[in-house]
């Protein structure tokens, strides 16, 4: 592949594991993946983005733990990195703890308000906490931000429904559609 012949060259650019490792992630290929990320990173021990990206396959597997600590060495390595503070919060979700996500989606959108999809998730793990008001806002940010969010429509109907508001839920549902 173009990917094995740019190694070949240059088989200290981290860059090129990461891009290769990135299409192994694609692909379903975790093995692979996982084995790229992680030689990008020992070429470039500061490379967040290797970190980052490793962890999404950990978290595709089902290992949050092993997300949660490469998110974690992602953010200590790029501190205003806020898709680490939002796939971390995933993480801590799928885990149960969604206080600590809810914390982590903080921080993503305080970096970048415009991130719809960290005010979503922070919305979801508001309504685990049965949250329904903070939940609406959060879902309302994100269609805000991003009219085409029809999942943010979709959850914020159910919020709506749960509280008892059919006609805003039946709003919500139609926008979602």
């Amino acid at each position: 592949s173009d990917f094995t012949k740019a190694l070949e060259i240059n088989p200290q650019r981290a860059e090129i594991y990461v891009v290769r490792g990135d299409v192994w992630k694609e692909l379903n290929r975790y093995v692979p993946a996982i084995a790229d990320y992680t030689q990008a990173i020992q070429l470039e021990p500061d490379l967040a983005e290797a970190y980052l990206n490793r962890g999404d396959v950990w978290d595709e597997k089902g290992n949050f733990e092993r997300a949660i600590a490469d998110y974690t060495k992602a953010i200590e390595k790029k501190q205003n990195f806020p898709e680490a503070f939002n796939n971390r919060g995933l993480a801590w979700q799928k885990k149960g703890d969604p206080t600590r996500a809810i914390a982590d989606y903080t921080k993503a959108v305080e970096l970048n308000p415009e991130f719809s999809e960290a005010y979503f998730n922070r919305g979801n793990a508001w309504d685990e906490k049965e949250d329904m008001e903070r939940a609406i806002e959060d879902f309302t940010k994100a269609a805000e931000l991003d009219p085409r969010f029809s999942e943010a429509y979709l959850n914020r109907g159910n919020a709506w429904n749960q509280k008892g508001d059919y006609d805003l839920a039946i709003a919500d549902y139609t926008k979602a559609l």
